[in-house]
């Protein structure tokens, strides 16, 4: 599944920097991207578009580059998400939220824009 269009922004604005098949236009609409040449040209890299990453890379770039780890998890009232450093310290979860996602998908996409607010915020501690 790709991430949303405000997690695309986030994410550029984070520096995701991996090709992608598909990116997003100014209006947020996902387009195809026409492959390393066009993803490393200028107008693809401008303000205007920003890669429509699936929610599996974001969540291995967030490890490797930011190491955060975002996990959704549920119980009997629904989808929740939680965030923590790959060493296994707590950083946040849901708990604001509730459980109110019905899906795996829809709670890690909330996870994975809370983590990508949370980078820069971590990084400076």
């Amino acid at each position: 599944q790709l991430v949303s269009w405000e997690a695309a922004k986030l994410l550029k604005e984070k520096g995701f920097d991996i090709p992608t098949s598909y990116v997003y236009n100014e209006e947020g609409r996902v387009g195809r991207s026409f492959g390393d040449y066009d993803w490393n040209h200028s107008e693809v890299r401008s303000i205007s578009y920003a890669s429509a990453s699936s929610q599996s890379l974001v969540q291995k770039w967030l490890r490797e580059k930011h190491n955060l780890f975002v996990q959704p998890f549920c119980n009997a009232s629904g989808w929740a998400w939680q965030i923590d450093k790959c060493d296994g310290t707590f950083i946040k979860w849901s708990d604001n939220a509730g459980w109110k996602w019905d899906t795996y998908e829809e709670a890690l996409e909330c996870g994975i824009i809370e983590a990508l607010k949370l980078c820069k915020q971590l990084n400076n501690i």
